[in-house]
């Protein structure tokens, strides 16, 4: 099946090179064909398509080989094994953060699905590929966290020496790799983002109890998420995915009111700094965020993805309401990827496409990233739909 949808894919682009394609997109112009984009495929998929087992999104082999001291060789792995399968795959969008380790991470082996990684213990999941902490910290007040936080703003590393600890030329080993062997072919994303979301759950309480606070330490973070951006795009970075789940299906985390007077000024500046940078941006958040969608709108970014259907998002509407403002990046639901037949994977494609697409403005993705629960079958017949009927014009 694969073979197959690969000679078809291969005879049906032609014309304008990939990355032109995803760029008139992101610019809210009208490309030849409609490009499709990754935010990231689990190993299980790529296995299937690139014929070996992958070190990319590959927690438990990455970390078994850091162990032993491969942090190179891990980077290396994992950028190959991304380049050979946006190659199969002609993805015209790539999310290649955050993929990559430092040459000072330490890892050691401590249980079945267990290590010590940089001196904390977490455990990875199979039946999610992800991985949590398995330590707690001795409980602390607000008000003992918050006086450690400020003490690290004053004190502590500048912005440039945490990032110089956080990036190295090993971590950015794959976005040098995929701009220098597919360069017109895709555009390559980077990552980094200043702003907070629903996994800071202390920080969004903080909004409320302490904004002057929240203000200051926003201000520190994007100062930091600017200069990991500067690394990213000197390396030959493109783009760079921002944002945080800023809400979860009923809604966003924060009040309209809160994300306007705290959370945009800092988001419009980082986003602002990344395009002075040369980088396009596109904004990231699962949930129902539509009652944010203007203040995100007005941060600048070019483009936001997920737009998340398991959310109630209809990206229909958003196209109607806001498509000739910014592009849209989605919007598959990864549950019809799951459990759908081959049909109900075709219906919802072929309808994201009549809904999103007309006009441009808009790159074809999952609402996140291709799990490991999701069918290859049904994630080739996303792709195989895509190519054949979002060809402009739509």
């Amino acid at each position: 099946m694969y073979r197959f949808i690969s000679l078809f894919i291969e005879n049906i682009l032609s014309g304008m090179k990939g990355r032109s394609r995803a760029e008139a997109a992101l610019l809210l112009e009208e490309p030849d064909i409609l490009p499709i984009g990754s935010f990231g495929i689990t190993p299980p998929i790529t296995a299937k398509i690139i014929g070996r087992i992958p070190y990319y999104r590959n927690t438990p082999l990455c970390w078994d080989a850091i162990a032993e001291g491969k942090v190179d060789y891990v980077n290396r792995r994992i950028a190959e094994d991304q380049l050979d399968l946006y190659r199969k795959l002609k993805f015209e969008w790539i999310r290649v953060y955050p993929n990559a380790y430092t040459r000072s991470t330490k890892v050691e082996k401590v249980g079945e699905n267990i290590w010590r990684v940089n001196g904390a213990l977490r455990r990875w999941v199979p039946q999610t590929n992800m991985d949590w902490p398995l330590e707690r910290g001795k409980p602390r007040s607000d008000e003992e966290v918050i006086a450690s936080i400020e003490a690290r703003i004053k004190y502590g590393p500048k912005p440039e020496e945490i990032v110089d600890e956080s990036i190295d030329d090993s971590y950015l080993y794959p976005v040098k790799l995929l701009k220098k062997e597919l360069g017109d072919q895709a555009l390559i994303f980077g990552g980094a983002s200043g702003t907070i979301g629903g996994e800071d759950v202390d920080l969004l309480r903080w909004l409320y109890k302490y904004p002057d606070f929240i203000k200051r330490y926003l201000r520190y973070r994007t100062d930091i998420a600017i200069e990991s951006a500067k690394r990213q795009i000197e390396a030959g970075a493109d783009g760079i995915v921002n944002g945080a789940d800023y809400a979860y299906k009923n809604g966003p985390f924060m009040s309209p009111k809160i994300f306007k007077e705290i959370i945009l000024p800092e988001l419009r500046r980082e986003v602002h700094a990344f395009k002075r940078m040369g980088a396009l941006v596109v904004l990231h958040s699962d949930g129902n965020i539509k009652p944010l969608l203007e203040y995100i709108i007005e941060s600048g970014v070019d483009g936001v993805q997920s737009l998340d259907p398991q959310a109630g998002i209809d990206i229909g509407e958003i196209k109607e309401l806001y498509g000739d403002k910014i592009c849209l990046v989605g919007n598959i639901c990864l549950r019809t990827l799951n459990i759908g037949s081959l049909e109900d994977v075709a219906r919802e494609t072929l309808e994201c496409i009549r809904k999103a697409s007309p006009g441009g403005g808009h790159i074809l993705t999952t609402a996140n990233v291709v799990d490991v629960g999701v069918k290859f079958e049904n994630f080739m017949k996303m792709i195989e739909v895509a190519r054949k009927y979002g060809r402009y014009r739509i």
